[in-house]
């Protein structure tokens, strides 16, 4: 038979995590992770996985801000895996863009890339406009990194359509329709281009239509 954990212990585990959001609050990050690493304490004792599963998730904001990739990211992979657990799909989307951006930071575009596409996914299932614009621009930009302009520019139009359906934000929309000219500019976009075209041509020359 499991444990049974009292109640008092996650009740401290609660006070500790709002002791370190007042922390959070202060910019005292130090003490933010030493109250954070103490309710994660309390609560393991008390068996609340989903408050461990946030607190993790905190503890890794905390590394990423001080640039600490390798310690956020296992606190992200930790949280990742409590949430696939518990199947909170809110929080496996905000691990997984977690994890994305240490995995970009670090220079690991391809997996990087792989969790922003998951997390994509869940935010399109949720309907989530905010989401779709961040995970969407941030394949853009990875995409422009590996120099894959069409990928790129698929990303940054699915951005602009989005932003368009809100019709709240002139500027922001400004600035990705420039990115998209400026990606349609690049020589091997337009290349990739040409080699499309002349490939239809080509099909229909073969099948004798103009």
């Amino acid at each position: 038979m499991e444990k049974q954990s009292t109640g008092s212990t996650n009740d401290e585990g609660r006070k500790y995590e709002q002791m370190a959001y007042a922390s959070l609050q202060k910019k005292d990050f130090k003490e933010a992770e030493t109250n954070f690493l103490t309710a994660l304490q309390h609560m393991e004792d008390a068996g609340d996985e989903s408050g461990q599963a946030y607190t993790l998730g905190n503890l890794g904001n905390i590394y990423f801000q001080r640039r600490k990739w390798n310690e956020a990211r296992d606190y992200y992979q930790k949280s990742l895996d409590l949430m696939e657990k518990l199947k909170d799909e809110q929080g496996i989307e905000s691990s997984l863009g977690n994890l994305g951006n240490v995995n970009f930071y670090q220079g690991e575009l391809d997996v990087a890339q792989e969790n922003y596409v998951k997390a994509l996914k869940l935010v399109e299932q949720s309907k989530n406009l905010n989401g779709q614009i961040q995970y969407n621009e941030n394949l853009g930009n990875i995409a422009l990194q590996k120099r894959d302009f069409q990928a790129a520019e698929r990303y940054f139009e699915n951005v602009r359509a989005v932003l368009m359906s809100e019709k709240e934000d002139a500027e922001r929309i400004t600035i990705v329709e420039e990115k998209i000219k400026s990606t349609r500019k690049q020589p091997e976009y337009l290349e990739a281009k040409e080699k499309d075209a002349q490939g239809e041509i080509d099909q229909l020359t073969q099948s004798k239509q103009h």
